[in-house]
């Protein structure tokens, strides 16, 4: 065997362990709730821009806001489930 199998035969060993995957799935949930805080922020930041708007009687820019968070919290279900 080349050096280059070797290396490719202990990666593999490697990946197969029980606390690697363990890792990787850690990592995984991880990015996903890091995915979740980002858009709860921006929620946050879209809804706060909405009661501005219509406080001010700026109904067309809130029903674009209201749309945007909309698709937001649908794209938050996904992520959930």
């Amino acid at each position: 065997m080349h050096y280059d199998d070797l290396v490719d035969l202990l990666v593999e060993k490697i990946k197969s362990l029980d606390y690697v995957k363990d890792f990787q799935q850690a990592e995984t949930a991880l990015m996903a709730n890091q995915e979740l805080f980002k858009a709860q922020e921006e929620m946050k930041a879209l809804q706060k821009e909405a009661v501005l708007y219509q406080k001010i009687d700026k109904i067309q820019a809130y029903k674009r806001l209201h749309s945007r968070l909309k698709s937001l919290k649908n794209g938050l279900s996904i992520i959930l489930w």
